[in-house]
């Protein structure tokens, strides 16, 4: 107990349990802001696959199921994100399933032969 005969007011140091709640929000907010930024860059990294198949007008080398299984996986993690109230997934997965489905797009737009039609020889 302290002097004034309460105990639990103050945690170990001499802070008070209000003063370490707010810096736990200030550092939560912090994270959160951070790895938004964190997740959004990483989502620009298929910014230049998309750029090299508009360039070349071809996505013959570019993996369709590979494409689909990242946009399968971003699509849980932003309902994740979304569910659980976290901005920094929602933000990033939002990004990632933008660019994700810009590059599906474009796959499809410039693929030679459809995997679903045969071609006649």
């Amino acid at each position: 107990m302290n002097r004034s005969g309460s105990a639990g007011r103050r945690a170990q140091g001499g802070l008070s349990t209000r003063h370490l709640a707010d810096n736990m929000f200030w550092l939560y907010t912090s994270m959160e802001i951070w790895m938004s930024f964190v997740g959004v860059s990483m989502a620009l990294a298929g910014i230049p696959q998309a750029g090299r198949i508009y360039k070349r007008r071809s996505s013959e080398d570019i993996s369709l199921v590979f494409w689909l299984i990242v946009f399968h996986g971003q699509a849980w993690f932003f309902y994740y994100g979304f569910t659980i109230k976290s901005a920094s997934l929602v933000i990033t997965n939002g990004v990632c399933l933008v660019l994700t489905t810009v590059i599906i797009a474009l796959t499809l737009r410039f693929r030679k032969r459809i995997f679903l039609v045969k071609e006649k020889l």
